[in-house]
């Protein structure tokens, strides 16, 4: 009897704390606009990310979109998002970045960082770049917080 209240108890707390969607997911964020070259139009290669091909498009010298296909399955379907918090540096070229703002960066209602977020092999990978890069600047974007499968 004590070991099925035990186990029961167990299952309920790993239910519990289990993440039961994919708005817990991580989040990578990738500095693409030192990938681009915003004066050639065309497709720029971006950051690698396992068996998928992932391209910026630029004409007039700016972003019209990003593209992820996956090498066997085709294109992922992506979310154009926005965000007034610092998650990429203008400086790095390392793959993945995790620079958030301190308090006193952070300025409600402002976009600083418009991306692509595309939902990967239980990840959100999201490729950022700053808010001129963008062809509509940050038009049609959601909040890069409310990203859910």
């Amino acid at each position: 009897m004590i070991r099925s209240v035990v186990l029961a108890c167990a299952v309920a707390a790993v239910g519990f704390v289990a993440p039961t969607n994919t708005a817990e997911a991580a989040q990578k964020h990738l500095p693409a606009h030192n990938k681009v070259d915003l004066k050639k139009s065309g497709n720029h290669e971006l950051h690698p990310v396992k068996n998928h091909d992932t391209h910026a498009h630029v004409r007039n010298k700016k972003v019209t979109h990003v593209t992820v296909a996956h090498k066997k399955n085709g294109h992922v379907k992506g979310r154009k998002v926005k965000t007034s918090k610092r998650v990429v540096s203008a400086e790095s070229d390392s793959e993945t970045n995790y620079v958030f703002a301190d308090a006193d960066e952070y300025q409600v209602g402002f976009t600083a960082f418009v991306g692509w977020a595309f939902y990967i092999d239980g990840h959100w990978f999201i490729f950022w770049f700053p808010l001129d890069y963008v062809d509509g600047g940050d038009s049609g974007c959601i909040d890069a917080d409310d990203l859910s499968a």
